[in-house]
């Protein structure tokens, strides 16, 4: 959504067509990217329109999607502050009425800041002016600062988010001995929520999370995507606990401990096979890469974080049975709704920690890591497992370090595996 009118070198009134689609009494969704300048250097006032619109002008708005870019052009003109959509008026002209209420009613918004941009604080308490957050359902950030994560406890402490039921973010990473700050400031914001039922989380988090997340909105909870610290990978423990506080979760993405296929990992799959309602799981994989001298690791530690990696379509299909399996035990039916999984290692994982300058672990993952999808159709029940990425995967990557030392990767292997 743009209004090109309001992308100007100089004041002057909004296109008249413009205006009208701007003050629509049909106009519910909006998806824009606002730059604060075009390519050319001209201002953009659209933000400051759309705030304008959602205040007042446009009464039926309910959906936001804001998407910025952080491309920086060189400004033709310094930028002045939004004039209005009416500069002045030609001889004849009628100013058009001023809505009488000053803050909108949204229900859904969305910070897609996908270019590495993050919603600061400044912003939030701009939109709060705007639109009465306590009517919000949706609210939803691509990245955070810790700044605006306590900006945003402030407001549910204050219960101007008392309507939400969805909220999804990822907090900006931060060096990892502040995890003990994170995971406080973040689990004071679940408690001071009301009860979530969608929650998507990726941040350098723990155990006071965790808590907060089971006991004040386990049973409310039908989807959740929770990307943690990767020091607190989810064991059977934690699965354990979520199958007991969140007894409804439909939807589940996770981030678990594999350890070889043995007891403990398989009773991983059979304990997620037992939440009732589970329809779809995407889970990746922790694989034992923090847990290894990285500047010297013993062949062992490469054979275990190898054989962690290297999932296969057979091992893929045999994860996905093993959820199904204890699916359909608990439903008590033929047609269970677990239907889909997705697995892939962890990019925790994969981070390029490397013992040689010229090879690293991430190289030797990249060499046997696969990603699954495992589908089962509805029209004859039959599971379909696809490798997703393979196209990539088989191109040859010039000058890419890793493709290169294939030789040094097949002599670490059979040292390892021997």
């Amino acid at each position: 959504f743009s209004l090109r009118s309001l992308i100007q070198d100089r004041p002057h009134n909004i296109d008249t067509d413009e205006f009208a689609l701007a003050t629509s009494p049909c106009l519910h969704s909006i998806a824009a990217i606002e730059p604060l300048y075009d390519s050319g250097g001209k201002i953009n006032y659209n933000e400051e329109a759309l705030l304008q619109m959602v205040a007042a002008s446009a009464p039926g708005l309910k959906f936001v999607c804001l998407s910025s870019d952080v491309r920086h052009w060189r400004a033709a003109t310094p930028r002045t502050p939004w004039p209005g959509f009416f500069v002045n008026l030609q001889p004849g002209q009628i100013e058009p009425p001023r809505p009488a209420r000053s803050r909108g009613s949204l229900e859904s918004l969305i910070f897609d800041n996908s270019r590495y941009d993050s919603t600061q604080t400044g912003e939030i308490t701009t939109w709060s002016k705007h639109t009465d957050f306590s009517k919000l359902r949706c609210l939803e950030f691509d990245r955070i600062p810790v700044d605006t994560l306590r900006t945003l406890t402030q407001l549910a402490e204050d219960g101007q988010l008392k309507s939400l039921h969805t909220l999804i973010f990822l907090l900006e990473p931060y060096p990892c001995e502040t995890m003990p700050l994170l995971d406080e400031y973040t689990g004071s914001l679940l408690q001071a929520l009301p009860p979530l039922r969608n929650l998507g989380l990726r941040a350098c988090v723990a155990d006071k999370v965790f808590t907060a997340l089971l006991t004040h909105h386990g049973p409310a909870l039908h989807t959740l995507d929770f990307k943690q610290s990767y020091e607190f990978a989810l064991t059977h423990t934690h699965i354990s606990l979520l199958q007991q506080h969140c007894p409804n979760l439909r939807a589940v993405t996770l981030r678990v401990r594999r350890s070889q296929g043995d007891k403990n990992e398989t009773r991983i799959y059979r304990t997620l096979g037992k939440l009732a309602h589970l329809h779809s799981a995407d889970l990746s994989f922790d694989i034992g890469v923090g847990n290894v001298n990285l500047e010297n690791p013993s062949d062992l530690d490469i054979h275990d974080i190898l054989i962690n990696a290297a999932i296969d379509e057979s091992l893929a299909r045999s994860i996905f049975d093993v959820i199904a399996t204890a699916n359909a035990r608990i439903c008590g039916h033929r047609n269970p709704p677990f239907h889909f999984l997705k697995l892939k290692i962890s990019d925790a994982s994969v981070r390029d920690t490397s013992w040689d300058v010229k090879f690293t672990i991430a190289d030797m993952i990249w060499f046997v890591e696969r990603e699954w999808t495992c589908r089962r159709r509805s029209s004859d029940g039959q599971v379909v497992v696809k490798e997703t990425g393979k196209f990539d995967r088989a191109k040859p990557y010039e000058g890419y370090e890793g493709y290169k030392n294939i030789s040094r990767f097949k002599e670490v292997w059979r040292r390892a595996m021997a």
